[in-house]
């Protein structure tokens, strides 16, 4: 997959300013443009206040200070980043913020959306998070939600992917192999339960331990095989399992992460994918 735009969402603060840093990065590395997207909301002004003189006019003027204002924003991040010779543009949009990203990226064909997990404080930090969230689940392009101050100009340096073996979790792996720095590591992470130990144990088998080194033998010759194809992409792609809950495995496994990089199978995400974006403390990137 290449990268030819990227849709960065903007409230200016610090949040979404590294936010920004991520999106700038990789526009560098994979010579893509950005757009940088601004949500202004206002709340909808009751029935029993809409009638009262120069209230319309007084909301109005309102809205034009927020414009101007969040303009003069975005174009002084622009001009900046221009300096720089990348290819920056801006929209403002109005009403929910995670809609506005959405149908920017649909508008503009957007590969990637890059969005900070929250605001300043208050309401604001709980909003913008579930902003975050909303945008991962719902997007009609990859995503990443920006936490760490990890992104280097050369790319990412350890970078967790966790696989199911299916296409969406190849998609994944071969996504990491464009964002790894040339020095970085990728680790590929299966996650596995034996669904015949418990029955096993509880009926007193023998074969409890036959079925957990059958499928652990399975399990590593089918990663191995695979890290050992993606080398031809990027040389340092080491393969790991374990037999644990996913999203316990993931979370644990992403600890000192730069990057974890999932996979999705449809434009909703499923559980453990939710939880990654929602709990991990590094950067999560969606693949879509």
């Amino acid at each position: 997959m290449t990268l030819q735009t990227i849709l960065v969402g903007t409230d200016f603060s610090p949040e979404s300013n590294l936010a920004q840093e991520h999106a700038f990065q990789l526009a560098a590395a994979h010579e893509a443009d950005v757009h940088l997207v601004h949500a202004l909301f206002q709340p909808m002004i009751p029935a029993s206040l809409a009638a009262l003189p120069k209230l319309a006019e007084a909301s109005k003027d309102l809205e034009d200070a927020q414009v101007a204002d969040a303009q003069s924003q975005l174009d002084r991040v622009s001009s900046t980043r221009e300096a720089q010779r990348l290819s920056v543009s801006s929209t403002i949009g109005h009403g929910d913020a995670a809609q506005v990203l959405i149908d920017n990226a649909a508008q503009t064909a957007a590969d990637m959306i890059v969005v900070g997990t929250h605001g300043r404080t208050g309401f604001r930090r709980l909003r913008l998070g579930s902003v975050a969230e909303s945008v991962a689940q719902h997007a009609p392009c990859s995503v990443l939600v920006a936490r760490s101050h990890k992104a280097t100009k050369g790319g990412y340096q350890n970078i967790l992917v966790p696989t199911d073996f299916s296409e969406h979790s190849q998609a994944a792996l071969k996504m990491a192999t464009t964002l790894v720095a040339p020095e970085g590591m990728i680790r590929l992470l299966y996650l596995w339960v034996n669904p015949f130990e418990t029955q096993a144990l509880y009926a007193g088998s023998e074969q409890a331990t036959d079925y957990h080194q059958f499928i652990e033998a399975s399990v590593q010759d089918r990663g191995s095989a695979i890290a050992k194809e993606m080398r031809e992409l990027h040389p340092t792609i080491v393969f790991e399992h374990q037999q644990q809950h996913p999203t316990e495995g993931i979370l644990d496994a992403s600890k000192g992460t730069d990057l974890v990089v999932m996979g999705a199978s449809t434009h909703r995400l499923g559980g453990v994918a939710r939880a990654i974006v929602r709990h991990a403390d590094c950067s999560v990137l969606v693949v879509r």
